[in-house]
């Protein structure tokens, strides 16, 4: 059980310190999308951190699943719109055009 833990503690840091770090790479407006990203992961994780006891002890969790699904989906829209940003600006593909590497 701690080695789960210990595995979710480290995804769910590197997923933050993803979103951190893409914050500061673009504007205001995908800073405040970016923000209000992590309010909703951390609200949605809050609720499933609060139904997992019952999962532990075999009580029915109805809500787990949809508290789940909603976290991931939010950071898979984050991951698009990020790589939405990063085509709209052509940063990588100038920089693969110029020769760097990336």
């Amino acid at each position: 059980p701690r080695r789960g833990l210990e595995a979710f503690a480290a995804a769910a840091g590197l997923m933050f310190l993803a979103i951190g770090f893409g914050a500061t790479a673009f504007g205001k407006r995908f800073r405040l999308y970016s923000i209000a990203s992590i309010v909703v992961l951390l609200a949605f994780g809050g609720l499933t951190f609060l139904e997992a006891p019952r999962l532990q002890t075999n009580l029915p969790t109805p809500w787990i699943g949809l508290w789940e699904r909603i976290n991931i989906s939010v950071f898979l829209l984050w991951v698009v719109m990020l790589a939405t940003m990063l085509w709209r600006t052509g940063s990588a593909h100038e920089e693969i055009a110029e020769g760097g590497t990336s």
